[in-house]
């Protein structure tokens, strides 16, 4: 799936996404042939995982920790 879906499917919008790339939040998207950021499954999940504890107000260091020990 391209951005706009992981976006609509998580309720995250497509620069926070980037971001979360950017700051290594997020694994950095697979791109397709042509450049598009291809998102899976597991995208949708970390996603979800990281916008539950965004609402839990947790801080985004904390949350990268988190991640981290999932991974």
């Amino acid at each position: 799936m391209q951005i706009k879906q992981l976006a609509s499917e998580t309720g995250v919008g497509s620069y926070t996404i980037r971001y979360y790339e950017d700051i290594g939040l997020l694994p950095q998207a697979r791109r397709s042939d042509i450049g598009y950021r291809r998102y899976n499954q597991y995208d949708v999940l970390s996603l979800n995982f990281i916008r539950r504890c965004k609402d839990l107000r947790m801080p985004l260091v904390a949350i990268k920790s988190l991640v981290a020990v999932q991974a």
